[in-house]
């Protein structure tokens, strides 16, 4: 990512108009022995669900790490939708021949009001001339805050339940609202909506009645959530999840792109132990510059979304993440290679298929040499 600061100025200046348009923050003097929070820009890149770039993203963060607990922030906990969640809706949504789109939350976290009393040094190259010995009194929450995510949680829940929204006993980002003919149901991940509707104009009532507490983006038809491209075929009825464009990324950002191809996520018999682990200083310097965890943890992330069959990969890998050795990065380059080759694998959904859910398990208890 560059560092040209005339790139930046540009998303920086309209993070810093959103902000002033929704006062978030009063000037103030600072009350004697406060506590004051800094502050930082953090820059990103939006793609699209073919790996595009859209645009360049600037957020103003808080240091939530110098808040005090008990005096700045008491809860810190809150919810997102489960990837399984995701999936289940969009099976539903097949079967039932329901419609997907989605909506994002413009500046979610600043449609929350402060709880408590927090002040905040006027973020850096912003500062307003004749008021240089002020701080920012925060009326609406920021990006970075302990209770950040927790106060956009409840907020966002108010929200559904005012709009007559029926919430999921299994998972309570998950809600659904059925009136007349109409059926909707939305899975929420922090700021993104994933949701399914019977009809077009149903569509269009749930994003207005929405719009109208909050500031939304209409994303329209769903094509992309969560790292995961979504297709859907109404006159077929199916509905397919892949995520190439994840994957690529993954391979590229780990410098992977060359490893060779495998048709099985695991060599045939293979056995890992807590054994293999590094014991000479050789053997550790040979894993300083192997990425395993972050490899794994990204492999993860494809996993539960759309990939099952990585699944026994991913858990017998994550055994030895504290300490991997040599043979458990080949292994985990053996699964790289498996994926390379199964891009464009994916999950598919029809209205055909029945909602009765299946489960497999396999117990290996004398296979695993580290408890057995």
């Amino acid at each position: 990512m560059t560092t040209d600061p005339d790139r930046w100025m540009i998303p920086m200046q309209i993070k810093m108009d959103t902000l002033k348009t929704k006062h978030t923050w009063d000037l103030v003097k600072p009350p004697p022995g406060a506590n004051i929070m800094d502050s930082m820009w953090v820059y990103d890149i939006k793609w699209d669900g073919e790996g595009n770039r859209i645009k360049d993203k600037a957020r103003l963060v808080g240091k939530g790490y110098t808040q005090q607990l008990g005096i700045d922030y008491n809860e810190t906990w809150a919810g997102v939708t489960r990837l399984k969640s995701v999936r289940i809706t969009a099976a539903i949504a097949a079967k039932l021949d329901l419609k997907l789109w989605r909506i994002d939350f413009v500046g979610a976290y600043l449609n929350s009001l402060m709880k408590e009393d927090i002040y905040m040094r006027q973020p850096e190259g912003f500062v307003q001339p004749g008021f240089e010995d002020h701080v920012c009194k925060l009326v609406h929450m920021i990006y970075g805050m302990m209770q950040g995510a927790h106060d956009w949680y409840e907020t966002l829940t108010n929200m559904y339940d005012k709009l007559g929204y029926i919430t999921s006993r299994a998972d309570p980002c998950v809600r659904y609202k059925k009136d007349g003919n109409g059926y909707t149901i939305t899975d929420t991940y922090t700021d993104d909506v994933f949701g399914a509707s019977k009809m077009d104009e149903e569509i269009e009532g749930r994003k207005d009645e929405i719009g109208k507490e909050w500031k939304i983006k209409d994303v329209g038809e769903l094509e992309y959530f969560l790292s995961m491209q979504v297709q859907q075929d109404l006159k077929s009825g199916t509905i397919r999840l892949t995520q190439r464009p994840y994957w690529e990324h993954v391979l590229n950002r780990f410098n992977l792109t060359h490893v060779s191809l495998r048709n099985i996520p695991l060599p045939v018999g293979i056995t890992l132990d807590q054994n293999m682990s590094p014991k000479t200083d050789s053997e550790r310097k040979q894993m300083e510059d192997k990425p395993y965890r972050p490899v794994l943890g990204s492999v993860m992330w494809g996993q539960l979304a759309t990939r099952p069959d990585l699944s026994f990969a991913v858990s017998l890998l994550s055994r030895f993440q504290s300490d991997p050795g040599i043979e458990h990065w080949n292994a985990l380059m053996h699964v790289i290679g498996y994926i390379r080759n199964t891009m464009d694998y994916g999950l598919n959904y029809s209205r055909d298929d029945d909602l009765t859910p299946l489960a497999y398990v396999d117990a290996d208890y004398g296979g695993c040499w580290d408890t057995r």
